[in-house]
């Protein structure tokens, strides 16, 4: 395992974030997925674990991700799964 980005400063309990979050994130485009990641993805503070990455097939990868942080539930193992379409993502799906 190996721990990505630092460890966050965190808000005081009583500053906690409201917002609730699906539970499987699925975009599609470029604009919608950085408008997801400007909103959503960057309104709470974790640290992330890569726990491990998977390869399904020569297409297809699953990366799971320990979040640890200020957002709703506080710990969560995310999968993250990857579909290539040649050199590029053709899919990604996140979800518990």
């Amino acid at each position: 395992m190996r721990t990505i980005g630092t460890t966050p400063t965190l808000p005081s309990p009583r500053s906690r974030p409201t917002r609730r979050c699906s539970t499987t994130a699925k975009s599609s485009g470029i604009d919608e997925i950085r408008t997801w990641l400007t909103t959503t993805a960057s309104e709470y503070t974790f640290t992330r674990t890569l726990v491990r990455a998977d390869a399904v097939d020569d297409e297809t990868w699953v990366v799971v991700n320990h979040l640890e942080g200020y957002f709703p539930g506080d710990v969560v193992d995310l999968r993250y799964k990857f579909t290539l379409g040649g050199d590029r993502i053709s899919e990604l799906v996140i979800a518990p």
